[in-house]
């Protein structure tokens, strides 16, 4: 992915305003987003764009590492400092030095290190595992977490201090359901990287397929309509990728997109969801959803079962076999 962020709606030209705000400024952000929607990206933008673009930008994921290992990572280590440990190593606060550190998912640091690291950023001061001497910290610090930060703290699964510490100024990157557009102008993104990629060349996506995705409410946000477009390019038949080749989160081909509200009426930021309703149709059973799939694939091939089956990844006697 470049490092811009790619659209033109109006949630993502508030998130610009807002990381222009703090662009070239030292002040703490804490990033607060559903996963995949690109706040790695965003806290890549605000350190090489900012005053600190020359200098070191180091991720931390610190739901990645074991509790036992976090400390001696962002600390840095003396040889013998435990067992193991036959060389010394320098934490990633001093890797960042006069950088970025980027904190991602702040929110599963455990409480006994989040007071340390409140320690730390405080005096501007650390020490290696195993070491007494005192090593001065200059890195801005970035934050970020899937979770509402506001609400761990409430729970006291987050320290209340730590937080007003990272969360000097607090961003929300939005969902990709807010986007409208932009979720178009993305998957034209994502597929002309696959073109450059593959053996084959796909010209775009039909109408149709458009209407899907815009329809789609994307719960697993840009990382989703990557994967969705990159299987899109491998099994579309022709060079244009129809609504019949995506295949959302659970793997089965988009459903007419007018059965389902489109993503530029997504409801205000504050608005509670509507409770689905229970009366009406009764709900599809998979045996139903798998038989209408394979019957509109068969539909599209004109009744060849092998170019069918190897569109939804199954053999001719799977097909034959669901359709029973």
């Amino acid at each position: 992915m470049p490092l811009r962020i790619i659209g033109k709606s109006p949630a993502l030209y508030g998130l610009f305003q807002q990381l222009k705000a703090v662009m070239d400024s030292d002040v703490p952000v804490l990033l607060e987003g559903e996963s995949g929607t690109g706040k790695e990206l965003a806290a890549r933008i605000l350190h090489y764009q900012g005053g600190r673009k020359d200098k070191p930008f180091v991720a931390v994921n610190c739901a990645a590492l074991p509790e036992t290992l976090i400390e001696a990572e962002l600390f840095g280590y003396e040889k013998g400092a435990f067992t193991g440990a036959d060389r010394s190593k320098p934490g990633k606060f001093e890797v960042a030095h006069q950088g970025t550190i980027f904190l991602d998912e702040i929110g599963e640091m455990p409480l006994e290190l989040q007071a340390k690291l409140l320690r730390v950023l405080q005096s501007g001061q650390m020490s290696r595992l195993g070491s007494n001497e005192i090593i001065e910290i200059d890195a801005r610090i970035i934050s970020a977490t899937n979770r509402k930060l506001i609400n761990e703290v409430a729970a006291h699964r987050f320290r209340e201090d730590l937080y007003y510490r990272l969360a000097v100024f607090p961003i929300t990157v939005p969902p990709l359901r807010e986007r409208g557009q932009d979720i178009i102008l993305l998957a034209e993104y994502f597929l002309r990287e696959e073109n450059l990629r593959g053996k084959k060349q796909a010209r775009g996506f039909s109408e149709q397929a458009k209407a899907s995705m815009l329809h789609y409410s994307w719960p697993g946000n840009i990382r989703e309509l990557a994967n969705v477009v990159k299987r899109a390019y491998l099994i579309c038949p022709t060079e244009i990728i129809e609504h019949t080749d995506l295949l959302f989160g659970n793997l089965l081909p988009s459903s007419d997109p007018a059965q389902h509200p489109p993503s530029e009426a997504a409801p205000p930021p504050n608005a509670q969801p509507a409770a689905p309703a229970l009366g009406g149709a009764s709900l599809k059973t998979l045996k139903e959803i798998e038989r209408e799939t394979i019957s509109e694939r068969l539909q599209y091939f004109h009744g060849n079962v092998s170019r069918a089956a190897k569109s939804l990844g199954l053999t001719r006697a799977t097909v034959y076999n669901k359709l029973r």
